[in-house]
């Protein structure tokens, strides 16, 4: 079984090798009528300025948005 600190670690190595790789890594949230006016975190790839992966508020879970 993985331990949440297991899980922490993972993420920060992650965002770690997406820095490396230049991918500027930055969070933020939004809120308009496409989210019921909830404020909805996401991930953006800020050297190409494109959202890359955001938290979906009806399945509840992260969402890769270029698959």
């Amino acid at each position: 079984m993985t331990t949440t600190d297991e899980l922490w670690h993972n993420l920060t190595a992650a965002l770690n090798a997406l820095e490396d790789a230049g991918e500027c890594v930055q969070f933020g949230s939004h809120q308009d009528a496409s989210t019921d006016w909830y404020s909805v975190p996401y991930v953006v790839a800020a050297r190409r300025c494109q959202i890359e992966v955001q938290w979906d508020q009806a399945g509840r879970t992260w969402r890769f948005l270029r698959s």
